[in-house]
């Protein structure tokens, strides 16, 4: 899966002619809080997560474009969906960390999410 990750990155760095963030993030925590089943929380939070970072904008990742906020030792990315549904996801530049949440629409309940590490390509 990591070469067939890579390789995407490096077609759409070649693409674009930019200089890019390629950040790699695994998932070594899942809770199916808020999820149907755990089947449902594994497809939204895959084990390998692959951003693409230009600036201020995520141009490519496993949840397509989203945008970036950089807080500090904080990096926040987020993503909007159809019918209301945001993902939101903090990477702690200090240890390497990740927090992802899914938040629904209102009444919805927000997930727990995903944890892991990430790394810096």
């Amino acid at each position: 899966m990591k070469k067939l990750a890579f390789a995407a990155i490096a077609t759409v760095l070649t693409a674009t002619g930019a200089s890019a963030e390629v950040l790699v993030c695994e998932r070594d925590y899942l809770s199916g809080n808020g999820f149907r089943n755990k089947v449902y929380a594994e497809q939204t939070f895959p084990v390998e997560t692959v951003y693409i970072i230009e600036g201020d904008e995520v141009v490519d990742s496993t949840y397509g474009p989203g945008k970036v906020v950089r807080d500090g030792k904080k990096v926040k990315l987020y993503f909007e969906f159809d019918a209301g549904w945001s993902l939101k996801t903090v990477f702690f530049t200090s240890n390497g960390t990740y927090s992802s949440n899914l938040g629904g629409q209102a009444g919805y309940q927000t997930t727990n999410g995903a944890k892991g590490k990430c790394a810096v390509q």
